[in-house]
């Protein structure tokens, strides 16, 4: 967050999730520091919200049926569903 702050950009919490952020006062999201970095990814909170609430265990099967490229997935997989099964069609 420091090398958002060091550029300008206002750092906000954003709901339902204590990780999550929201972030304003710049041109460009390519233009900053940390996301060149892969510091930062942008994400939609509702987005995110789907990995909490299906809160899958070790060894439970998942199947996205909606699945599409984009970064949910890798959220999904990354937070949740470390050691969990799987299976995302991209349709």
């Amino acid at each position: 967050m420091k090398s958002l702050e060091n550029q300008g950009v206002e750092v906000t919490p954003a709901p339902y999730l204590p990780y999550a952020y929201g972030i304003s006062g710049f041109n460009h999201i390519l233009a900053l520091d940390a996301f060149i970095k892969g510091q930062i990814v942008v994400q939609d909170v509702s987005s995110m919200l789907v990995a909490e609430v299906a809160n899958p265990k070790k060894g439970d099967y998942v199947i996205d049926v909606c699945a599409a490229p984009g970064r949910q997935k890798a959220f999904t997989w990354v937070t949740k569903w470390k050691a969990t099964e799987l299976w995302m069609p991209e349709m």
